[in-house]
């Protein structure tokens, strides 16, 4: 007679199938400058400020002098145009049905993971564009752009209006030391400014890099007080040292061999509101997701919108979309470190 035991594998077809625990994101997309820049509504059909030009005067006189000399320092208008940027997601009737469905649990976090990347990746997007964005093709202008002297920026032509120059500073192709950044921090961008840089961004090479050069044990900081609140940079296992006062932070979109001064007051990002009766987020929510914009280290206030697009045969679209644009109001107190070896 047989003896033929019942195993996992004669039964594997009749077990339901449970995923246990949430997916693990494998791609590293936190957005470190994205978290710590204040985040401000914006208005209108461009990002539109304005600043002073210098012009005022003062002498001296001898007395019973008459006045003849006159002036006050000019108001320029400075505008950006918005970066439109968006992330998108097609979702097919069967898996909606599915997600919808009390069996279907394992659907329902598959389909709002598949958002929350949709939504990680945007925010991934719009931290590399901080840095390298050019303007073009409705990206941000970001900070390789905004910290030069020999550019236009916000529709103002630097090479006449000198006074709206960033500290574009060249090493010769120097090694870097830590008398160069102390320099920077203390005395080249203060001068220019009146008011030094509070935070600084760099790649993981560089910031090994002052760590070594460190010529003490570095003062690592666990938390960075910016516009936007205290922020723990333990979530992410981000790093950050202090050099005269301001905070090197590293992260993994700043630009290779380039160090990113950054005066948090006068540096931040402004984002366009957008109505809230066409949002879809809903379409998540009617699954029973309970999501919200998240970068890692918690929920971006840009005014991202979800909008179903309609119906494709036997699918549904979706567009998460933003409209925002990095301002700078005082370039002489922002600048970068470029052109030297590690």
């Amino acid at each position: 007679m047989a003896d033929t035991p019942i195993t996992i594998t004669s039964i594997l077809s009749a077990l339901p199938q449970r995923f246990r625990g949430r997916t693990r994101a494998q791609i590293n997309r936190r957005s470190v400058l994205l978290r710590m820049l204040r985040i401000e509504r914006g208005e209108g059909k461009n990002l539109a400020f304005t600043v002073e030009s210098d012009g005022a005067i003062a002498e001296n006189f001898a007395d019973a002098d008459a006045v003849s000399n006159f002036g006050a320092d000019g108001e320029v208008a400075a505008t950006l145009a918005w970066a439109n940027i968006r992330t998108n997601l097609r979702v097919g009737d069967l898996a909606r049905a599915a997600a919808r469905s009390r069996e279907g649990d394992g659907a329902l976090r598959l389909l709002v993971q598949k958002y929350l990347s949709g939504v990680s990746k945007l925010a991934a997007t719009i931290n590399g564009q901080l840095y390298t964005g050019t303007g073009a093709s409705n990206s941000i202008i970001g900070m390789q752009t905004v910290h030069r002297d020999d550019n236009t920026y916000a529709t103002i032509d630097r090479t006449t209006s000198t006074w709206w120059q960033s500290n574009n500073i060249d090493s010769g192709g120097a090694a870097l030391t830590l008398a160069m950044v102390r320099a920077d921090v203390a005395e080249r961008i203060y001068v220019a400014g009146g008011e030094g840089p509070d935070l600084a961004f760099v790649p993981p090479a560089v910031f090994l890099k002052l760590i070594s050069l460190h010529d003490a044990v570095p003062r690592y900081v666990q938390q960075v007080e910016t516009p936007r609140g205290r922020i723990a940079l333990t979530e992410g296992r981000t790093q950050a040292i202090e050099i005269e006062g301001c905070t090197f932070v590293k992260d993994k979109d700043a630009p290779a061999l380039e160090i990113h001064y950054v005066n948090s007051e006068e540096t931040s990002i402004e984002y366009l509101p957008q109505s809230d009766e066409d949002s879809a987020l809903e379409g998540m929510r009617e699954m029973g997701a309970d999501v919200d914009l998240n970068d890692g280290y918690g929920v971006i206030p840009l005014g991202m919108k979800l909008y179903k697009l309609g119906k494709r045969s036997a699918s549904a679209d979706y567009t998460l979309q933003a409209f925002l644009q990095l301002k700078n109001t005082k370039p002489a107190a922002n600048g970068k470190r470029r052109n030297f070896t590690i």
